[in-house]
């Protein structure tokens, strides 16, 4: 008689779904390359980028990403973005970031505030 395993074995099709899991994951996490440097460098900042932070989500993450409204980071720091950090602070960042933008760009607030529908500077 034989005897009945506690946990039962993984076949063929998990473990290969597994294996590319993990696979995407390095994929994802490769540095973006020489000279990318975190632009957040918050506390814990690991310094190396290893992807780009849409720095608007929901549905406007999208057009963030045409417009090129975007911040290399780290992970610690893209995570503390969204976790650790309080609403005021968040939004301060956020209007030096338009700032930057804007001039970069040459655009004006109602340019911005047309494309991405806020205004970071004027909000309170």
């Amino acid at each position: 008689m034989a005897l009945k395993r506690k946990t039962p074995l993984k076949s063929k099709k998990r473990l290969n779904q597994i294996s590319k899991t993990k696979r995407s994951a390095k994929v994802r996490n490769k540095p973006l390359g020489e000279g990318h440097m975190c632009e957040f460098q918050f506390k814990g900042c690991t310094g190396v980028a290893i992807e780009t932070h849409e720095l608007l989500s929901g549905t406007l993450s999208n057009k963030c990403k045409q417009v090129g409204f975007q911040k290399k980071t780290c992970r610690n720091c893209h995570s503390r973005w969204h976790l650790g950090m309080d609403k005021k602070v968040r939004h301060a960042l956020l209007a030096a970031y338009q700032l930057e933008f804007m001039k970069k760009n040459n655009w004006t607030q109602e340019d911005f505030e047309r494309e991405l529908h806020n205004n970071f500077i004027e909000r309170k």
